[in-house]
């Protein structure tokens, strides 16, 4: 016969008469017959000052206010992240100080080489050219005094008044002539100067290269091996505003196309210089296109 404990629970064996409780049985329903109509279970609705609902509302059918989003200061949305890493320079740095102070040490002894290079070339210019302006107003001078001399003779029948344009005249071609004689005359110092400054620029040429040849495995190209373009290297690695060689270098090429300009100028001089010296460029010097303060 079945009983209960004192928690509840039925012990003992089971009763026939009382049929036993399955698991997916919460009850035992009992159907019995009465005399008064079933009613039917109404649900409770809970009621409240402002709002009418039933009191068994599911939660996800509440209402809820929805923050705006607010985007992380260190992220972008729907973008990675960026990291910033870290790099020490500084082997690399010392690495291309020491490279510049081996450049210096062997090119800046020889400074005024490159300034009195740079000036030779200059001075070729200069008198490759010889100013026509005084064999222009020689020959004008000349030709008007004959016109004013002929017209004289013409209408002037004074003696004495010819005599005196006469003498105007041949002033005015004397000084004609004196100006055109200035021009044969400059003309030919200045080709004699051009030829010794075209012997001693191709001179300076030559000890340039070779003192470039002197220097293993450089890094610059010719045009570049100034002292003072070199030390402007130097103190562009030194601020800390560069690295490297390279990126110095590229530092200075990149300020008003210089790096085009360079690459113009450098092809006109060895077009000239070669048809000059039998096909055998001289050396291009850069410093004049670059900035070195």
């Amino acid at each position: 016969m079945s009983d209960f404990n004192d928690d509840w629970q039925l012990v003992g064996t089971p009763d026939p008469a009382t049929p036993q409780v399955q698991p997916h049985q919460t009850q035992v329903q009992r159907v019995t017959q009465q005399s008064y109509p079933q009613q039917i279970a109404q649900p409770v609705m809970m009621q409240t000052s402002y709002l009418q609902q039933p009191a068994a509302q599911p939660v996800y059918k509440q209402s809820f206010i929805q923050q705006p989003y607010q985007q992380s200061p260190f992220y972008n949305y729907g973008q990675a992240p960026i990291y910033q890493q870290t790099v020490d320079y500084g082997p690399e740095r010392e690495a291309n100080l020491a490279e510049l102070n081996r450049l210096i040490n062997h090119f800046s002894p020889h400074v005024d080489l490159y300034q009195q290079y740079e000036k030779c070339n200059a001075d070729i210019t200069k008198f490759a050219r010889t100013s026509v302006a005084p064999l222009v107003w020689g020959i004008i001078l000349l030709v008007l005094s004959v016109i004013y001399l002929v017209i004289s003779v013409i209408q002037i029948k004074s003696k004495n008044i010819l005599v005196t344009y006469t003498i105007c005249t041949s002033v005015v071609i004397l000084a004609g002539a004196g100006l055109i004689a200035l021009y044969i005359i400059k003309k030919k110092r200045h080709a004699k100067k051009y030829e010794e400054l075209i012997i001693k620029s191709r001179d300076m040429s030559d000890q340039l290269f070779l003192l470039y040849n002197g220097f293993s495995n450089c890094q610059l190209a010719p045009e570049y091996t100034d002292p003072r373009i070199l030390f402007k290297l130097q103190s562009l690695i030194l601020t800390g505003r560069c690295f490297t060689i390279f990126q110095a270098m590229n530092a200075i090429l990149s300020i008003s196309n210089t790096y085009m300009r360079i690459n113009k100028a450098k092809a006109e001089f060895t077009a000239v210089t070669a048809a000059r010296y039998d096909g055998i460029p001289s050396f291009f010097n850069a410093a004049r296109f670059i900035n070195l303060r």
